[in-house]
């Protein structure tokens, strides 16, 4: 009876979300303007037992199983063929959508209606209807092309010559359990203008107010931030051609994937700076290994007006920081520093890499970062001024030139014996290697530093996305230990079978084609983060039975009559 309940509010539910607009050409071509596609309800029902059981949920997942059995027969569930995609779409300005579920048997889904005791009034032109007591509207739907089309409020919307055939609305190519697809330029210019009006007005409040604490330098940056994302909204309304979001869960390649791309129209200016970011190259691209437990990496540029508004902020900040520091001498010190990265700070571009590599056989990481210079050369003639005002014992820790790789120098820094605790179990008593060119700064520590520095010094710019981040669990669990001791065995009962790369999560943002942002993770993931919960969940309840065993109950005092 639930799985009835559920397939039949789930109808109710989607028909009754407004539809989107679309535009004059969508009306002669009577193209959607919004596609929803969902798997099958037999694939459906098979992913949620998969991701069921990767959660250590497998008596739950054979429950379920049994009882979704119990409720399909020769004709599938209910009437309704388990074993087709269903979904809906919007062609009409204002109104709502139209469902789509697949039908195999007509007699018995209306049997289905009768059953949940709503009662279904057939009209002369085919349509169906009923009004159930929530959501509170009147629900129109027709067969046809053996499926059902389904609609709210309007039953216009289903009349005969305006319906779709399923075959082009729902893409066999569309093989991700849920999708939506919205063509943006179907969208009407009234009610692109009706958004963007209300989305200026909450720009203007937001120009208007000024926190305390808030600089005018800050609030002048502010202004002109907001100006810039108003421009960038309003070309996007305009020029944007398809916005394509996808989930999906791969049982064969044990995968789950969210994903949503953004295209411009054809010619526009949007859809050539989409691809012109696609282009962009970082410094620091062969920073990503495969060999990592971790890899982060981001880069791109304030437009001009923008890295104009920002120089006074910067100017601000750095002035206040030189107030704050009362010693003379360091203060001095700062200033030099301060003033030979202002050129980075003012450039509004950032180019950064982080990785994390390993373990190796010790257990130890290698830690590699990198962050784009506007003037490298003043900055390493910084760091050498201020080298030379510490203490003796100290400037005998820095080793400027010690190793070369081919025209980059490479200085090392033995401060082995200042590291704390944490740092220790991460890289172990090992020097950090620091290269400063003039285009970038490098640093490594760990037990490969000097090779991996070696690698990065000399590497040339390559394409990279804007975001990238991404970590293998199975990598980091020994590090994980030392705080969680159910990590280490939790990783193991989860990648030890899944085999390599089993345990990546990834995120990313991306140019090109198409503006892409990406996540993905792979399922045995899904299976080490369940059993640390269980672990840990283990050892709490051992802890309390431990507790409770030394804990001596003493008889209660006898009272006297």
């Amino acid at each position: 009876m639930r799985v009835r309940l559920f397939a039949f509010l789930a109808v109710v539910s989607l028909v009754a979300v407004p539809g989107a607009a679309r535009s004059a050409a969508a009306e002669k071509t009577a193209e959607p303007a919004a596609v929803g596609q969902f798997q099958s309800i037999a694939e459906l029902i098979a992913d949620i037992k998969y991701l069921a059981s990767l959660a250590g949920h497998e008596e739950e997942a054979r429950q379920f199983d049994e009882m979704i059995k119990s409720q399909v027969g020769e004709k599938g569930l209910q009437g309704i063929d388990t074993k087709k995609p269903w979904g809906f779409y919007n062609t009409d300005v204002g109104t709502p959508g139209t469902i789509l579920v697949p039908i195999s048997d007509e007699k018995a889904f209306l049997d289905l209606l009768d059953h949940l005791n709503q009662k279904v009034e057939k009209g002369d032109d085919g349509i169906y209807s009923l009004s159930p007591d929530f959501p509170p509207v009147t629900i129109y739907f027709r067969f046809a092309h053996k499926y059902l089309y389904a609609t709210a409020q309007d039953k216009d919307i289903i009349a005969k010559e305006k319906l779709l055939d399923p075959a082009k609305v729902l893409s066999p190519n569309r093989t991700s359990t849920v999708s939506l697809l919205l063509h943006l330029d179907q969208i009407p210019d009234g009610l692109k203008r009706m958004g963007l009006g209300q989305f200026e007005v909450a720009v203007a409040n937001a120009k208007d107010e000024k926190p305390v604490g808030e600089t005018d330098a800050q609030h002048a940056f502010k202004v002109q931030f907001l100006d810039d994302l108003v421009k960038r909204v309003n070309r996007f309304a305009k020029e944007g051609g398809d916005l394509d979001v996808r989930l999906n869960v791969d049982r064969k390649a044990h995968r789950l994937t969210a994903e949503a791309t953004v295209t411009g129209k054809s010619g526009s200016k949007l859809k050539t700076n989409i691809a012109d970011l696609g282009k962009e190259t970082s410094l620091f691209g062969s920073m990503v290994g495969a060999g990592s437990a971790m890899n982060m990496l981001a880069h791109g540029a304030l437009p001009a007006d923008l890295r104009k508004a920002f120089e006074p902020v910067v100017d601000e900040a750095v002035s206040k920081a030189l107030e704050h520091e009362k010693d003379e001498t360091k203060r001095q010190q700062a200033e030099k520093v301060l003033k030979a990265l202002n050129p980075t700070f003012k450039s509004g571009e950032v180019d950064a890499g982080f990785s994390l590599r390993g373990p190796n056989a010790d257990h130890f990481y290698t830690v590699l970062a990198g962050i784009k210079l506007t003037d490298g050369k003043a900055v390493e003639n910084a760091l050498r001024d201020l080298v030379r005002t510490l203490p003796e014992r100290d400037q005998a820790k820095v080793k400027f030139n010690a190793e070369r790789e081919g025209k980059v120098r490479i200085h090392r820094v033995d401060a082995q014996d200042s590291y704390d605790t944490k740092a220790r179990h991460v890289i172990g008593s090992n020097p950090i290697y620091i290269v400063i060119r003039n285009d970038a700064a490098l640093i490594t520590a760990g037990p490969d530093a000097l090779q991996a520095i070696k690698d990065l010094a000399t590497a040339e710019p390559i394409a990279q996305p804007q975001f990238e981040f991404d970590m293998g669990l199975a990598r980091l669990a020994p590090l994980m230990a030392k705080e969680h001791p159910e990590a280490g065995k939790a990783a193991e009962q989860a990648f030890a079978k899944a085999g390599k790369g089993s345990d990546k999560i990834r995120f990313s943002v991306q140019g090109g084609d198409a503006l892409k942002v990406r996540f993905s993770m792979q399922a045995a993931v899904v299976r080490f983060f369940s059993r640390v919960a269980e672990i840990s969940g283990q050892h709490a309840q051992q802890t309390f039975r431990e507790v409770g065993d030394k804990i001596e109950v003493s008889p209660a005092p006898s009272r006297k009559p």
